[in-house]
C-alpha cells in the first residue's frame, strides 16, 4: 500500500483567506488547487520529516520491519495508529570449521497477543512492549508489524499553516516574486521558503527531550 495524500488545505479557505473576487477563483483554481496547495503541503512535510497521512487500513493493513534491539521497546520509525499482527523470526545461521555461514530454516511465531503499544494513552503509538516483560531478542528486520501507520488527522494548526503558506505564496506573484515591496512606509518581506509564523507553528511537532 502507500500513504493518503489528502490536502492539508482547501481551496475554499484558501480563497476566504485571500477574499478572492468571483473571477479570480475561476482563473486561479488550477493554479492554487494543482501546485500552491500541493507544494505548500510538501514544503510542510520536508520540514518535518513526516507528514499527516496514513498507510494501510484495517481491512487491509500495511507491513512494516523493525530490527529487535535485545530492548524491552520496540521502537517504530513510522508511527502506528493499530495493529493487528506481530511475527516475531529467529534466524538460524550457521557457520562451520571453514567460516562458511549457512542459513537454516527461519522460525516464525505470533507475539500478538503478547504485545501492546506506547506510551499509554497516546496515539499514534512510538513503540511496542510484551506484556509477558519479555525483551525484543537482537536480530535484523526479525520483527513484522502489520497494522495503519501514519498519523490519523490533520490537525487544525496544520491546516491553517498550509493555507497561510499557500497565501504567502499566492501574493508574491503580484511582486514579480521580489523578496521585499514597500507599500506607504510599510516594509513587507515575502519569504521564498515557509513564511516565520508558519515555521513557529511546525516546531511544536518537532520532539522534545529533557536532560536531567
Amino acid at each position: 500500500m502507500a500513504y493518503t495524500n489528502i490536502p492539508y488545505c482547501s481551496f475554499a479557505q484558501v480563497v476566504s483567506a485571500l477574499d478572492l473576487s468571483t473571477s479570480a477563483q475561476g482563473n486561479d483554481q488550477a493554479w492554487i488547487e494543482g501546485e500552491l496547495i500541493t507544494e505548500a503541503q510538501d514544503a510542510i512535510d520536508a520540514y518535518l520529516g513526516f507528514s499527516f497521512q496514513t498507510d494501510g487500513t484495517t481491512s487491509s493493513p500495511a507491513t512494516r520491519l523493525y530490527s529487535g534491539k535485545g530492548k524491552y521497546m520496540l521502537y517504530m520509525v513510522d508511527r502506528c495508529i493499530s495493529f493487528s499482527q506481530v511475527l516475531e523470526t529467529y534466524y538460524d545461521v550457521i557457520q562451520d570449521s571453514n567460516g562458511t555461514f549457512y542459513s537454516g530454516t527461519p522460525i516464525t511465531r505470533d507475539i500478538t497477543a503478547d504485545c501492546g503499544m506506547g506510551p499509554d494513552n497516546q496515539i499514534p503509538g512510538l513503540y511496542l512492549r510484551r506484556k509477558s516483560g519479555l525483551a525484543f531478542y537482537q536480530g535484523f528486520q526479525n520483527y513484522k508489524i502489520s497494522g495503519v501507520f501514519g498519523r490519523p488527522t490533520i490537525p487544525g494548526d496544520i491546516s491553517r499553516a498550509c493555507v497561510r503558506t499557500v497565501v504567502s505564496w499566492y501574493k508574491m506573484r503580484d511582486t514579480n516574486y521580489s523578496d521585499f515591496i514597500i507599500e506607504g512606509m510599510v516594509r513587507q518581506h515575502f519569504d521564498r521558503t515557509l513564511p516565520a509564523d508558519v515555521k513557529e507553528i511546525l516546531n511544536h511537532y518537532f520532539p522534545r527531550v529533557f536532560r536531567a
